[in-house]
């Protein structure tokens, strides 16, 4: 589950990009691309640290 929210969170950031690189001059877009690298970082760094906690427990 950890490792499915990782791949989310990368495509999210890659959905982000592309909607700034096809829509430069629009705001709209602009602000949905924010949106979405916003909760797309945050979705990664949530599944960096709970990977990261994951392996601590195994040790």
């Amino acid at each position: 589950m950890r490792t499915i929210s990782y791949i989310v969170s990368l495509l999210l950031l890659g959905v982000a990009f592309f909607l700034l690189s096809e829509y430069p001059d629009s705001g709209r877009m602009g602000l949905i691309a924010g949106g979405i690298t916003a909760i797309g970082f945050m979705l990664n760094l949530t599944s960096y640290y709970s990977l990261n906690a994951q392996k601590e427990v195994e040790k």
